[in-house]
């Protein structure tokens, strides 16, 4: 395993945190005082909620075309849901949880929306989606859990389209001038903390993720360099850093204000546009967008094929089928399923 990929201990971590998190979030069972209960998690879903809608409300006035869309760590896809249901677009969330998918169908009911995106449990390093099938792929506070967001960031580019858009939010860049005095450990701030959050220093003087890292997920805050070779990708792109300051700088041309986001940080934001010499994927219905990700890991683009009997998928070539479980399809290898979610069957 490369290093600047996860391993399967890291992506195990990040499945028994987000297991952890439902079990405390629906009051299962409480196992961290520090992390929200019950409906103390609604208004932080709330905000980010709105902060889609926000977001999205921009978008649609540029000349973006959205749907059909992909979300990457959608989690409980609080924000695939407010993008389906608000502004009318049709999609995927993809998440390596399978438990934070299933939550899904409790933001909906609470929220009051009335459709569903589809859900794929899938690895972001293998999309199990064909190349060039996508407008637009976004994702928000997902790219800081990989100890490279490059191979992320290219494979989204290998399944957006010709002129598509990839966007991505909630990402902390670290700043030379950053203090980071101490670990925050959980969701909840003291006082000071609260105050700090208030006029936008909370994260120049301190780290959050401190429980998060106990169970082995990983909590960067990259510096300014990472993001811009990333974006180097694209044939142009658009960031902001900063969310007190809101530093905003074409990342392809040294400035005064890229290098103030060089030495301040802050949480970033870029919209990168692809620019591609291949033909877009046509498709009718969603099940056509699908690769098989075993064939996938090997760079083939196998397609998916519906099964005759029960739920799922199948690959006519390799042979692999692939689970519907509550809804959501499970798209992992036969090996990562087995690593991952042992308790699921191979057949």
């Amino acid at each position: 395993m490369s290093q600047n990929r996860q391993s399967a201990h890291m992506q195990q971590g990040e499945i028994a945190f987000r297991r952890m998190l439902r079990q405390q979030e629906l009051s299962e069972m409480i196992h961290h005082p520090e992390i929200l209960i019950g409906d103390e998690i609604m208004p932080v879903l709330a905000d980010r909620i709105e902060e889609t809608r926000q977001v999205f409300a921009a978008l649609s006035a540029r000349p973006i075309t959205l749907a059909p869309f992909l979300e990457l760590g959608a989690e409980r896809a609080q924000r695939s849901l407010a993008v389906r249901n608000e502004f009318d677009k049709r999609g995927f969330a993809i998440d390596l949880s399978l438990d934070a998918l299933q939550s899904a169908e409790w933001v909906r009911q609470r929220f009051g929306f009335a459709e569903m995106p589809l859900r794929v449990c899938g690895d972001a390093y293998n999309l199990p989606f064909r190349s060039n099938v996508f407008p637009f792929v976004f994702c928000f506070a997902t790219l800081h859990h990989f100890p490279d967001p490059l191979p992320i960031v290219r494979e989204s580019l290998r399944v957006l389209q010709d002129g598509g858009h990839f966007y991505f939010d909630g990402e902390p860049t670290r700043g030379r001038l950053a203090l980071r005095l101490w670990v925050r450990r959980g969701h909840r701030l003291s006082r000071p903390e609260r105050w700090l959050s208030r006029i936008g220093i909370l994260g120049f003087v301190s780290e959050g993720g401190g429980l998060e890292r106990e169970y082995g997920v990983l909590e960067n805050a990259f510096p300014l360099e990472t993001w811009l070779n990333c974006i180097e990708l694209f044939a142009h792109a658009e960031m902001q850093v900063n969310r007190t300051l809101r530093i905003q700088f074409d990342p392809s041309r040294p400035s005064l204000k890229r290098h103030m986001a060089k030495l301040l940080g802050g949480v970033t934001r870029g919209l990168c546009f692809a620019r591609k010499d291949e033909p877009p994927t046509r498709t009718v219905e969603w099940v056509e967008m699908l690769r098989c990700p075993t064939c996938g890991s090997n760079g083939n683009e196998s397609r998916l094929m519906r099964m005759n009997t029960g739920e799922g998928l199948e690959c006519p070539v390799c042979g692999v089928t692939y689970p519907q479980i509550n809804g959501i399809l499970v798209l992992l290898t036969p090996e990562q399923r087995q690593v991952l979610y042992p308790e699921l069957r191979l057949d």
